[in-house]
């Protein structure tokens, strides 16, 4: 996978993305606090949410605290996702001075796309930062919809952990690129958050 320079929110934020995605912005409105890219040949999404700093849940639970927002905001049950690898991991290499960053990969059954039988991985990184109150949520979306990718998904759930696994190279290459993303981000203009 290549990965090139973005900017986000008009500079403010810089970081590596895959090259095959495309600024949403470009055909449809997007709110100011997000920015989104989509995949040119799937379903697939990056989502950046500039959101309030968490403070009620220590730092290991802020990313939970997130995805059962987003997922209530969805109009989904907060009990409709489950953490895929039991656990939400603290990311140790990101660039944003005074900052923590962590990582799940959640698997829930999605109202969108129009099929009730959509199976949606997410995967998720949360940057804290506290030097301006923010939470910077990164949310990499993979829709299963298809009968073998449902199938290969099934497996994994069943605890399927074969490389070969086309669910578990789908997941492991967004992975990747959610690593890319959140060790390269960097603040260049603070006054983005005033």
């Amino acid at each position: 996978m290549s990965y090139s320079k973005r900017q986000l929110w008009g500079g403010a934020i810089t970081t590596q993305l895959p090259t095959n995605l495309i600024d949403a912005s470009q055909f449809r409105e997007i709110p100011d606090s997000q920015e989104v890219y989509v995949s040119k040949t799937t379903e697939d999404s990056i989502i950046f949410d500039l959101l309030e700093y968490a403070t009620d849940p220590i730092d290991s639970k802020a990313l939970e605290y997130h995805i059962a927002e987003l997922t209530r905001v969805n109009g989904d049950d907060e009990s409709s996702y489950k953490l895929m690898e039991g656990k939400i991991e603290e990311f140790e290499n990101c660039n944003i001075q005074d900052s923590k960053s962590y990582v799940a990969v959640t698997l829930q059954n999605a109202k969108k796309w129009g099929r009730d039988q959509t199976l949606l991985v997410s995967l998720f990184g949360l940057i804290r930062i506290g030097k301006v109150d923010t939470d910077l949520l990164i949310s990499v979306y993979l829709p299963f919809k298809e009968v073998a990718e449902l199938q290969e998904l099934q497996k994994v759930m069943d605890g399927d952990r074969d490389e070969d696994n086309l669910a578990i190279k789908k997941i492991n290459n967004a992975k990747k690129d959610l690593i890319s993303i959140l060790s390269s981000t960097k603040v260049e203009n603070w006054e983005l958050f005033g």
